[in-house]
């Protein structure tokens, strides 16, 4: 049974108080993120620079504003969703301050398939809390605010995502990320071609991450990251797996990165890692050109890219013959 909210659980430093600030619910929860945090900070102190700390005259420019982020673990049912965001305390040390929700469902794969979309009213509260703590100077008000925090769980959040799919064209989506169709269709071939080992093989083998380049504006950006997540679900569905999605923004883009171990601060301090040098076990989805060979030497392939390029498919059409080619859906 889904609940219908969240009791916000929160760590971290904020400008109004002078110590870390860490909520009393989920504790071994909480020091499974700390620990990822500063796993990442031991490897790049300044990852979270808070921008808005007036004693930095030039805080580091590919820095990133927030993450979004959500850590699924289908042995233990478990789902993590939450929002970092770069901050520091009273001393101006700075710590992220990070907020997020627990949610336990007997069929988290159901959650995982729409992850972002049914994660966006979750995220986007999160993000308003926070925000809130972190402007702030009264260190009660700011508790108390924290401490009251609830989250909304959008039961309904996937048929935002089906209204998207069965009225946006690929072409759409390719001028929405400046690209061409081809392009875009070489990345959705990428994206079958990288995770069909996978239904057979599970995912232990998979230590690489996927990274893919969204679309400039938030409410696309979370439709097409759904869209992905979708492509990718029924790889999964044999397997127990990891599932981490990290949503942010950089160079006036959203990014969408995919990982499939525990979670890494390594990974998490690569995250503001500049787009010309990307980390190498990252698998960019923008760099698709490779797929032409299996293209012309795959008679299903042949087919599917003929019928993407020559049609101007919604995506949910696209989706359907994306199962049906890769997966015999």
């Amino acid at each position: 049974m889904t609940p219908e909210s969240l009791p916000l659980v929160y760590f971290g430093k904020l400008p109004a108080r002078g110590d870390f600030i860490r909520a009393r619910a989920h504790i071994a929860e909480t020091n499974a993120i700390d620990q990822w945090v500063s796993q990442a900070l031991a490897i790049s102190e300044n990852l979270f620079s808070d921008a808005s700390d007036s004693l930095i005259d030039s805080p580091p420019t590919n820095n990133i504003a927030f993450l979004n982020f959500s850590h699924v673990d289908t042995v233990s049912n478990e789902i993590i969703t939450g929002v970092l965001l770069p901050s520091h305390d009273s001393s101006h040390r700075n710590y992220p301050l990070i907020g997020f929700g627990v949610l336990h469902l007997d069929k988290p794969k159901s959650w995982m398939n729409y992850l972002p979309v049914k994660s966006l009213t979750l995220w986007n509260e999160t993000y308003e809390v926070l925000s809130v703590a972190k402007s702030k100077t009264d260190s009660a008000e700011v508790m108390a605010g924290l401490n009251d925090g609830q989250l909304t769980v959008n039961k309904n959040a996937s048929t935002h995502y089906y209204d998207f799919i069965n009225t946006t064209t690929l072409h759409d989506i390719a001028i929405l990320m400046n690209i061409s169709k081809s392009q875009l269709i070489q990345q959705i071939i990428a994206t079958g071609l990288l995770f069909l080992p996978t239904y057979s093989k599970g995912f232990s083998g998979l230590n690489k991450a996927i990274y893919w380049t969204l679309t400039s504006d938030r409410e696309n950006a979370i439709h097409m990251a759904t869209f992905w997540h979708d492509l990718i679900s029924g790889f999964y569905q044999p397997h127990q797996l990891y599932l981490n999605t990290y949503l942010y923004r950089v160079s006036n883009c959203y990014r969408l990165l995919l990982s499939f171990t525990k979670p890494d601060g390594c990974m998490l301090s690569q995250l503001a890692s500049s787009e010309d040098s990307h980390p190498d076990d990252w698998v960019i989805i923008a760099h698709s050109d490779w797929t032409q060979s299996y293209i012309d030497e795959d008679i299903g392939l042949t087919r599917f890219n003929k019928i993407l390029l020559q049609d101007d498919l919604y995506l949910y059409d696209t989706r359907q013959l994306f199962k049906k080619t890769f997966l015999a859906q």
